[in-house]
C-alpha cells in the first residue's frame, strides 16, 4: 500500500525536489529538474535556474563585447554524468557603445544528467554545483553560490511526475537551435568587413510564390568570442533571403570558419513564418567557410531593415560624398567636438596642475614676447609630433596583429614604474626638498639655458607621455 501511494504522489508531480536556494541583490539562483523523481540509468533533464532583478543580466557562450558566461561546475554521485550545457537563445544587450549577449528576467540552463544504473530505489541522488555569474545593469558584479540538489530515486515500476519547471525544460528543448537545413550561408571578408547571407531554399516549381517581404529582421550571435565586433550589426532583406553587414574586431586574425546562431526576431518570441531546419523554431545553427575578396559582393536587392520595415540600401549606396555640403558639415561638426572635447580634458586632476607649472613657469620668464612664441610653438610642436608618433607605433603595431589601443605604453609595468618615480621626484622638487639645479652639472644648466626651446619640447613630450 506504501509503493501504491508514493508512486500515486510521483505520478501527480507532487513529491517535494529539495533544492536549496541561493539569493543575492541582483538574482535569486537554485538548481532545478524536469522531473519529480529519477530511475536508475534514467537521463534526465537538469539545470541552473536565474532570476534576475529587473534590467539587471548575465551572458551567453560568447557574452559579446563585454561580461562572462555563466559556469556550472557539478559535484555528482559515483557512476553519474552529465552534458554540457544547451545554451538557450541568447538577446542582444545594448550598453552604451557595446553590445552583449546575454539573457534576462527567467533563465534556465538545462544540461542532460544521467543517474548511475547503481542507484537504489528508497534513496535520494544529492547533486552539488559551484555556479558562477557576472550579472550587469550599470555596473558588473561577479557572483558564486554552492547549489544543492535532491532527487527521489524510485523503482522501474514508478513513473516520474512532474515538476513546475517541466514546462519550461519541455519549451527549451522544443526551441533548441538545429543546423540549418536547406538553407545557405556565404561568408565574404574585404579587410575588417565581413558580409553574411544567408538564403532560404529554393521553392519548387510546385509551390506557390512566397512572400519575403513580411518576414522579420535576424540577429547572428557567432559563437566565437573576439572576432566580430558585437554593435557592428546591419541587416539586409535580399529577394533570397537575408545578409549582414558585420565587421572583424580590429588586431583579430579571421578564422577559416565562422559558426553562430541566426535568430528570428519575431513576436513575442514566436517562431517565424519559415523554417530554419523542418521545424518552427526561432533560431538555427550555420557554418559558413570565409572567402577573402577585394569587395564585398552587395546583393542588388538588398535593402535594409529597420525596425521591422525596409528603408534603407546598403551603406555604400548611401554614403555622403565627400565634396557635398552636408560632408563638409559632417566634418567640421566632427573637428569642432574634438577641439571642445580636448578643452575640456585640459581641466582633468592628471592634466591641468602640470599646465598650471608650464603657466606659471612661462609668466616668470623676463625674454621678449618673440622668445615666449618660440617656448609656447616647441611646446605645443612637442605634444602634436609625440601624439603623431604615438600612432604611427599603435599603427604598426596593429599592422603587425598586436591588440592595442591608446595609452598602451602604461601596459607595460617598467614604463609605469619609471613614471611613478618621475613624478615622485618632481613632487619632492615641488615641496622644496631638493633643487635641480644643485644636482645638475654647470655644463647641462648652461646648455638648458642656451637652448630654451629644446627643454620646452620635451616637456611637452612628457605631457604626452
Amino acid at each position: 500500500m506504501r509503493r501504491i501511494i508514493l508512486a500515486l504522489i510521483l505520478s501527480l508531480g507532487l513529491a517535494k525536489v529539495h533544492g536549496a536556494t541561493f539569493k543575492t541583490d541582483h538574482v535569486v539562483a537554485e538548481l532545478v529538474a524536469a522531473q519529480s523523481a529519477v530511475q536508475a540509468g534514467q537521463t534526465v533533464w537538469v539545470g541552473l535556474k536565474i532570476d534576475h532583478e529587473p534590467h539587471w543580466h548575465t551572458y551567453w557562450r560568447n557574452p559579446g563585447d563585454s561580461g562572462l558566461p555563466t559556469t556550472v561546475s557539478w559535484t555528482l554521485p559515483m557512476g553519474a554524468s552529465i552534458g554540457d550545457i544547451q545554451w538557450p537563445v541568447p538577446k542582444r544587450l545594448p550598453v552604451g557603445p557595446l553590445v552583449n549577449y546575454g539573457y534576462e528576467n527567467q533563465l534556465i540552463l538545462p544540461q542532460r544528467l544521467t543517474v548511475p544504473s547503481s542507484a537504489f530505489a528508497g534513496t535520494k541522488l544529492v547533486l552539488r554545483a559551484q555556479a558562477n555569474w557576472l550579472v550587469c545593469k550599470d555596473v558588473c558584479i561577479p557572483e558564486s553560490g554552492q547549489l544543492e540538489l535532491q532527487l527521489p530515486v524510485v523503482s522501474k515500476n514508478v513513473i516520474p511526475g512532474s515538476t513546475a519547471y517541466t514546462p519550461l525544460f519541455e519549451r527549451l528543448e522544443a526551441q533548441a537551435p538545429q543546423p540549418l537545413v536547406g538553407w545557405t550561408t556565404q561568408l565574404q571578408r574585404a579587410g575588417r568587413d565581413v558580409l553574411l547571407t544567408v538564403n532560404a531554399p529554393e521553392e519548387s516549381s510546385t509551390s506557390s510564390p512566397v512572400d519575403r517581404s513580411a518576414w522579420p529582421a535576424i540577429h547572428v550571435f557567432p559563437f566565437a568570442e573576439q572576432v566580430l565586433v558585437p554593435a557592428q550589426h546591419d541587416v539586409y532583406r535580399t529577394k533570397l533571403g537575408y545578409a549582414v553587414k558585420l565587421s572583424l574586431m580590429e588586431g583579430f586574425t579571421m578564422p577559416e570558419q565562422v559558426s553562430g546562431l541566426v535568430v528570428a526576431q519575431t513576436q513575442e518570441g514566436g517562431p517565424p513564418p519559415f523554417s530554419w531546419s523542418g521545424a518552427q523554431q526561432r533560431a538555427g545553427e550555420f557554418s559558413a567557410s570565409v572567402e577573402t575578396v577585394s569587395s564585398l559582393r552587395w546583393p542588388e536587392d538588398a535593402v535594409r531593415i529597420v525596425n521591422a520595415v525596409s528603408q534603407e540600401p546598403p551603406e555604400h549606396l548611401r554614403r555622403v560624398p565627400w565634396g557635398s555640403a552636408s560632408g563638409w558639415w559632417s566634418w567640421a561638426w566632427a573637428v569642432g567636438v574634438a577641439m571642445i572635447g580636448g578643452m575640456l580634458l585640459n581641466f582633468m586632476p592628471c592634466v591641468f596642475p602640470v599646465l598650471s607649472i608650464k603657466l606659471l613657469s612661462l609668466s616668470k620668464q623676463t625674454s621678449s614676447p618673440a622668445e615666449r612664441w618660440r617656448h609656447v610653438s616647441a611646446y605645443a610642436l612637442g605634444v602634436v609630433l609625440t601624439f603623431l608618433g604615438l600612432a604611427a607605433v599603435l599603427l604598426a603595431l596593429r599592422a603587425a596583429g598586436s591588440a592595442v589601443g591608446w595609452g598602451f605604453q602604461l601596459q607595460e609595468p617598467w614604463v609605469v614604474l619609471a613614471l611613478a618615480m618621475l613624478f615622485f621626484a618632481l613632487g619632492l622638487n615641488l615641496l622644496g626638498a631638493f633643487e635641480w639645479a644643485l644636482w645638475l652639472p654647470s655644463g647641462l644648466l648652461n646648455w638648458r639655458t642656451q637652448h630654451s626651446a629644446l627643454e620646452a619640447f620635451a616637456s611637452g613630450v612628457l605631457m604626452v607621455i
